[in-house]
């Protein structure tokens, strides 16, 4: 549906979950990303285009220097380097896997999303540790991912060939209340492909080229 212009940005995956953190913590990303209020010197043209919870149109918008491109849940996203399709989402207080059984913390939940990722580059990629997220600073759980849930991307134990389409799953751990805005006007953000090999001031996160957006409400 639709096709990103810009390339992918890797990082670290320890630099890359503060870059989330401090990104949503500080625009906010008004109807697209929450209801908070957005840095007032941040430019957004999400709302003007009606690219938002109410009125649900899909595309192209700028939030600073970063190309979104949304898409309601279960349509093809399109990116530079990958095509994203989000096939499902399921809820949960354990999680049960080759390590046995695993309780949620008080107060939260699991959430797994099903996803079909394909490969658009040349060469092989693996879906990164915070090539996901959901906004509100929320990164995949990691521990769970690796030891309880087998057909989550981090156990996949080949990279994405180009051109392959792979099935797997991202996991969150996240509060009830966090939780129950996803089917209101929550959002899961994905990353392009991109070489692992930089740091980066946390403002760069403003001037990334190109993020995706999966909308996790709304009809099918």
């Amino acid at each position: 549906m639709f096709r990103g212009i810009g390339s992918g940005i890797g990082m670290r995956p320890r630099n890359k979950a503060i870059l989330w953190a401090v990104a949503f913590a500080v625009v906010g990303m008004l109807y697209v990303f929450s209801r908070e209020p957005s840095r007032s010197d941040t430019f957004d043209n999400c709302p003007a285009k009606g690219i938002d919870p109410e009125q649900m149109v899909e595309g192209y918008c700028l939030v600073g220097h970063t190309t979104m491109v949304v898409v309601d849940k279960g349509h093809l996203l399109e990116i530079e380097t990958l095509d994203a399709r989000l096939e499902g989402m399921r809820e949960g207080t354990t999680m049960s896997g080759p390590e046995g059984t695993k309780l949620v913390k008080d107060g939260h939940e699991f959430v797994t999303f099903d996803l079909a990722i394909t490969n658009h580059t040349n060469s092989p990629h693996s879906v990164g540790e915070s090539q996901l997220a959901i906004p509100g600073s929320w990164g995949e759980d990691t521990g769970v991912e690796r030891g309880y849930e087998p057909h989550s991307f981090l156990s996949r134990p080949t990279p994405i060939a180009p051109g392959e389409t792979a099935h797997g799953t991202v996991t969150f751990q996240m509060s009830t209340a966090a939780v129950e805005n996803l089917a209101k006007e929550g959002n899961l953000d994905i990353d392009n492909f991109g070489p692992d090999n930089s740091d980066y001031d946390p403002e760069e996160v403003f001037n990334q080229p190109e993020l995706g957006v999966m909308r996790t409400y709304g009809p099918r």
